[in-house]
């Protein structure tokens, strides 16, 4: 019954206390017996008891005087008292001081003892393992909230934070009359490094530049004051808020860091040397607002970059800027043009990855992604970022969902279709109304809500999840981890599907916290009834460390590439 268990007595009389060891210590139970409450208490204070069984009335105190210090001090130990002066106020005086339980003496006989202290081991079994799971959920908790504000990749602040870090800063420096220069960092050619030596080795360099940037390490950093920023900007950028800072003093610091890097010991790493180029602006000088003051920096780096890079310079007004101005307008105008013709003709091919069963391989549905045709548009995001500007989001989206949708009708029976959904399209009403190219498959179709760092209006993002969901579609929302924003969705919106964001899977075989993190967004999935696709996935190792900690679906490069239904459907 007691095995592994100790036991405090606590009664001055010498009979009851040798009685007590008598009959617990065969029953397995370890017993230290004391004769007054100041010494009760000095031994729960530095010793870790399960069980004290207390006389009500000792010389020196009350029995009571010594449960109240045990719930007070939250100690781990369940307590109960023991009278010869048993009445019903009594009993209720014991309870409030958090007493699990209440024995007369003289006692009965041995076996109600034995009972008694059955249901206090009940009751302290119960209680720890209530404290391992809170302390479970605790350290859980910490984790989501770590992620929400840290890139999982360098630990550094990530993009989200950043901006509120800047605008709240700003604003400060405003309200004191005060300064504060901001650094914008590329890694020089740092996308053919990936291409030459891989990902892998391109992500470790981004860490050992984090490192130094927040001057962990022998070799020294930027050496930032608590009250700077330093977050992962982009892929391949950095940057750092210097607040209370002019820019003659940022040029200064953003030299010492480019000589810091000159000197770090990479090749100790199995790294490239790489070389950095800083762009510098400030605020009162240059900017008064947030986008300005990043727009400013952004040209002073793109200077640094068309100067010979490895170099940092400041902004100034004289500095031309990525385009040139007119030749800017110009683009913009064909591009506009464009924009509009593809929407009207639905200029758009459509290519489709399969989301597949982590155990078996086999497919589960597959997602509709975009390839414009005109050469305006390089690439999927920046078609998407032609219509943000132009306002025409809502009529892309529908171009889209109606070009990709009559796909459904060939693909393998039973899959979903999973369409991307970017947060401004949620307010389109046509999104809710029923429609006759979508009619015949809600069941099959998932909408995938991306950048959901766009979402301003929650309230009305949630009342459209709910109306799809009625009409009887499926929501899921993409790049879980990527920051708060993704987090706190994931809380208000409760999608049928969450996506793992790439990096965060990526990440996973070199740093164990984003395993950890990854484990603990699965086990908070399942428990709210989502299911977890984890995307990205390109290797091997990736796809067992997501089936070793119970992700359901994967997609991913490891499994197939994003191809027209021709080739799925065989013809």
């Amino acid at each position: 019954m007691g095995t592994g268990l100790s036991v405090l007595v606590v009664d001055d009389e010498p009979s009851v206390r040798e009685f007590l060891r008598m009959i617990l210590e065969p029953q397995g139970f370890s017993v230290e017996l004391v004769d007054t409450a100041a010494r009760a208490m000095e031994l729960l204070r530095v010793g870790a008891f399960d069980i004290a069984l207390i006389d009500k009335n000792l010389p020196d105190a009350s029995g009571l005087d010594v449960a109240r210090y045990v719930r007070d001090q939250d100690l781990t130990c369940e307590t109960v008292i023991v009278t010869a002066y048993g009445n019903l106020q009594s009993a209720i005086d014991a309870l409030r001081a958090g007493v699990a339980e209440y024995l007369e003496k003289p006692f009965s006989d041995v076996d109600s003892v034995y009972a008694c202290l059955e249901r206090v081991i009940r009751l302290h079994a119960i209680k720890q393992e209530n404290r391992r799971l809170l302390a479970e959920l605790q350290e859980k908790n910490r984790l989501l909230e770590e992620l929400a504000v840290r890139d999982p990749l360098t630990r550094l602040y990530n993009h989200a934070l950043f901006q509120e870090a800047l605008e709240r800063e700003i604003g400060r420096a405003e309200a004191t009359e005060g300064q504060l220069s901001l650094l914008l960092i590329d890694i020089d050619n740092f996308r053919q490094i990936n291409d030459a030596l891989g990902h892998a080795v391109g992500d470790e360099l981004l860490v050992a530049i984090a490192e130094i940037l927040a001057g962990i390490g022998s070799q020294g950093g930027l050496r930032v004051r608590p009250h700077d920023i330093v977050a992962r900007f982009g892929a391949d950028r950095f940057a750092v808020v210097l607040t209370d800072t002019d820019k003659k003093t940022a040029l200064e610091r953003a030299e010492l860091l480019r000589q810091r890097v000159a000197a770090f010991d990479f090749a100790s790493r199995d790294l490239p040397r790489p070389t950095l180029s800083i762009g510098i602006a400030s605020v009162p000088d240059d900017a008064a607002d947030r986008l300005l003051l990043i727009e400013r920096a952004d040209v002073a780096l793109y200077n640094a970059k068309r100067s010979g890079r490895n170099r940092a310079i400041a902004y100034e007004a004289s500095l031309p800027d990525k385009a040139g101005g007119t030749r800017t307008s110009a683009t913009e105008a064909r591009r506009l043009e464009a924009l509009d013709a593809a929407i009207v003709k639905c200029d758009f091919d459509f290519v489709y990855q399969p989301i597949v069963y982590a155990g078996t391989g086999e497919v589960f549905g597959f997602e509709a992604l975009v390839r414009p045709r005109d050469k305006q548009f390089k690439n999927p995001l920046v078609l998407i970022r032609a219509a943000e500007r132009a306002g025409r989001l809502r009529e892309l989206g529908r171009s889209l969902r109606e070009g990709s949708i009559p796909a459904i009708e060939n693909l393998p029976a039973g899959t979903l279709l999973f369409i991307n959904l970017h947060p401004h399209e949620v307010n389109d009403p046509e999104i809710v109304e029923p429609q006759p190219y979508l009619a015949p498959w809600t069941d099959r179709i998932v909408f995938e809500i991306t950048e959901v760092a766009g979402i301003t209006d929650y309230d009305r993002v949630k009342a459209v999840v709910q109306q799809l969901k009625r009409i009887g579609y499926r929501v899921a929302l993409d790049d879980l981890g990527a920051g708060y924003s993704g987090l706190n969705s994931l809380a208000i919106l409760q999608p049928d599907f969450v996506k793992l964001d790439m990096k965060l899977v990526h990440s996973m075989q070199r740093d164990t916290s984003a395993r950890r993190l990854v484990k603990h967004i699965i086990e908070f999935a399942a428990d709210e009834r989502m299911t977890v696709i984890g995307e990205g996935v390109e290797t091997e190792e990736q796809r067992d460390a997501l089936v070793s900690l119970g992700c359901p679906l994967l997609q991913g490069y490891l499994f197939a590439r994003p191809q027209p239904l021709s080739a799925i459907i065989g013809d």
